[in-house]
């Protein structure tokens, strides 16, 4: 029992030193690694504040530099002793895909529906079953298919070519880069909501030109391999696959 007056967070007389020293060292002990299955392990990559987020789709949207500070060279870095090194971030790529999906799905059936009006032969046909159904859930559906799987699947891909390029990079910096990615498109989406082919098309056309320079500018732009033509067949491959991505969302949503 302890004596009136005294300390109460001493330790007992049967306690060890190497026990009390263990136990003062808890509090600011390292903990380890959380493993990739473990939640933890994904939680810093949605540590992310607005204007950092505003400030990543600005440069998805203007690419005239590397994305982030990762992606950096060693002669950049020399160059820019200031420059910051943000790790890369999940938030951003999941909440513009979603975006996309949502815009995809909603700016082609508006853009049908303006369509029809338009091209409609007497105003009685408005609600007829030959000009406009109405809404076509399976675009959004079929929007998440093409989009998630692309966002994530390519970046997959790209890691498994990894060993034969003796190159390191983890797979959510890819990941990071090709959600930025698609920051143009969704504002494409939006002004394919006018319903005429040649405005569509230039939209589309341009945001995946942006988009497809972005990915091939920022993938794996900090590493060194050994083979410079296959450094570019990579950055080549990730270009070519942008663009079937472009093609593919052109005729499925807004063909006329």
């Amino acid at each position: 029992m302890m004596a009136r007056g005294g300390n109460p967070f001493a330790a007992n007389d049967s306690q060890s030193e190497d026990d009390v020293a263990g136990w003062e060292l808890e509090p600011g002990r390292d903990r380890a690694e959380p493993k990739l299955w473990e939640f933890g392990y994904y939680q810093s990559f949605f540590e992310l504040t607005f204007g950092e987020f505003a400030a990543r789709i600005l440069w998805s949207l203007l690419p005239v530099k590397p994305f982030l500070g990762w992606a950096l060279t060693a002669d950049e870095a020399d160059e820019d002793p200031n420059s910051e090194n943000p790790d890369p971030d999940l938030y951003g790529p999941i909440w513009i895909t979603t975006t996309l999906v949502l815009s995809l799905s909603v700016g082609s059936n508006v853009a049908h529906f303006f369509h029809s009006l338009i091209h409609m032969a007497d105003a009685d046909q408005l609600s007829g079953e030959h000009l406009y159904s109405g809404l076509e859930f399976q675009r959004l559906w079929v929007a998440a298919v093409i989009l998630y799987g692309y966002v994530f699947l390519v970046p997959l891909l790209l890691m498994v070519l990894q060993p034969c390029t003796n190159v390191k990079v983890p797979l959510v910096n890819t990941i990071c880069v090709y959600g930025y990615a698609l920051s143009p498109v969704v504002i494409a989406s939006i002004v394919c909501m006018v319903p005429s082919a040649l405005v569509q098309l230039i939209a589309l056309a341009s945001a995946f030109v942006l988009s497809t320079w972005f990915v091939m500018f920022n993938v794996w732009r900090h590493q060194t391999v050994e083979s410079r033509s296959l450094a570019y067949s990579v950055k080549l491959l990730s270009g070519a696959l942008h663009v079937v991505l472009g093609a593919v969302v052109t005729y499925l949503f807004f063909r006329s």
